[in-house]
C-alpha cells in the first residue's frame, strides 16, 4: 500500500497533469457538522480521452489526517494531509 501526501487545501480542485496527458485531480471538503474530519474527491483521467474519466470518494475517519484504504486498478493507497 502507498500514502500520497496532498496539501490541504479546502474547496479547491488541486489538479496533477503528467506528460503523457494523464492527470488526477483532488477537491479536499470538510464536514460542516464536524468541523476537523474531512473527505476527498478524486478524479483520474487522460486529458485526449474524457469519456474514460474514473471518480472515487475518498473517506477519512473522524479527526484523522489519514485516509482509510481505497484501491484503483488493484492497487492500494491512502492520502496523508499536509498543512501547507
Amino acid at each position: 500500500m502507498k500514502t500520497i501526501d496532498v496539501k490541504l487545501i479546502l474547496n479547491r480542485p488541486v489538479r496533477l497533469t503528467y506528460l503523457d496527458y494523464t492527470y488526477w485531480e483532488y477537491t479536499i471538503s470538510e464536514s460542516p457538522f464536524d468541523p476537523g474530519t474531512y473527505g476527498a474527491h478524486l478524479s483520474l483521467g487522460n486529458n485526449i480521452e474524457k469519456h474514460k474519466d474514473r471518480h472515487i470518494e475518498v473517506y477519512f475517519p473522524r479527526h484523522s489526517m489519514v485516509s482509510e484504504e481505497f484501491e484503483i486498478n488493484g492497487d492500494k493507497y491512502k492520502l496523508r494531509l499536509i498543512n501547507s
